[in-house]
């Protein structure tokens, strides 16, 4: 790995499993992450949000679930490029969160997430 690229910190994977949760949830907008995702991973959780708010509005759900993230797994299949994983835990289930991060203008930046 190139000396000038840093390898992705372990807690920056958490928390943007974490606010990712948070924006499909409602209780965190997309811009708050505006510095770390592209606009197209924003677009599609903003779209999840909207699918989930949806689905809480027929069921009559206006819980909000509180996740807790376990351990980042981080890969670099390439110098600029980490995929990564993390199993957030919530009192009633567990979701995987998926995400591809590359170094851009200085900074970790995710090109792809979502939350399953």
């Amino acid at each position: 790995m190139p000396d000038d690229i840093p390898e992705p910190p372990p807690r920056l994977v958490r928390n943007l499993a974490v606010r990712a949760f948070e924006i499909i949830d409602g209780t965190r907008t997309a811009a708050q992450l505006g510095p770390w995702i592209t606009p197209l991973v924003a677009r599609r959780l903003e779209r999840l949000r909207a699918m989930h708010e949806e689905r809480r509005r027929v069921l009559g759900d206006q819980r909000r679930s509180v996740p807790e993230a376990g351990p980042a797994h981080i890969t670099r299949p390439r110098p600029n490029v980490a995929e990564a994983s993390v199993t957030l835990h919530t009192a009633v289930r567990a979701y995987a969160v998926p995400m591809r991060l590359e170094y851009l203008r200085r900074r970790w930046i995710a090109t792809s997430l979502t939350v399953l």
